[in-house]
């Protein structure tokens, strides 16, 4: 269930925790014209007609393109850097821990035209499964009265998880110093 251990179920119990539900959020998203990015700037800025700093936009656009394909192609993106979800990019670092291959990409103007910088990259992600067996993992304990908890606090802020209950994603600010049974 979703109450903390020894707190008081009681239908009427101080302790009683709260089952909120949240309405789902409507969002109504715009889509305005902002600007015309001519893309012969480029090859007005390499001609030496146009400056630099003008082909900077569509140069963006360019980079943008290629994110949004690697994005429909199921990538893990990452900044200007893809990752393909292919077993034989990845590399089990230890720790609960994965490093993953990849590649950084963007188009360059340089002396000899518009050319696209690819570039080997990797990041580290923390294996799928429960936080709590990822932490066993991390430390290297095999009971969770073992875990270090201000490592964990700092090993989990910033981690996004996936609650599999609600099929939602939630970022970790921090952990509550107080147990469970009194976090109301």
């Amino acid at each position: 269930g979703t109450e903390c251990p020894g707190a008081d179920v009681s239908p009427h119990g101080e302790n009683k925790r709260s089952k909120r539900s949240f309405p789902p959020k409507a969002f109504t998203v715009e889509i305005s014209f902002a600007a015309k990015i001519p893309l012969q700037s480029i090859a007005l800025s390499l001609k030496g007609i146009e400056s630099y700093a003008n082909s900077q936009d569509a140069l963006r656009v360019l980079d943008t393109i290629l994110r949004q394909r690697a994005a429909n192609r199921g990538c893990l993106l990452v900044r200007q850097s893809f990752f393909h979800d292919d077993s034989k990019n990845f590399i089990d670092v230890g720790g609960g821990v994965t490093g993953v291959r990849g590649f950084h990409s963007s188009f360059r103007l340089t002396q000899g035209g518009l050319s696209l910088n690819m570039d080997v990259s990797t990041t580290m992600i923390v294996k799928p499964g429960p936080v709590i067996d990822f932490l066993l993992t991390n430390q290297s304990v095999r009971e969770p009265r073992y875990i270090d908890w201000a490592k964990a606090k700092r090993m989990l802020k910033n981690l996004r998880v996936r609650a599999t209950h609600r099929n939602q994603e939630f970022k970790i600010s921090g952990l509550s110093e107080k147990p469970c049974i009194q976090q109301l």
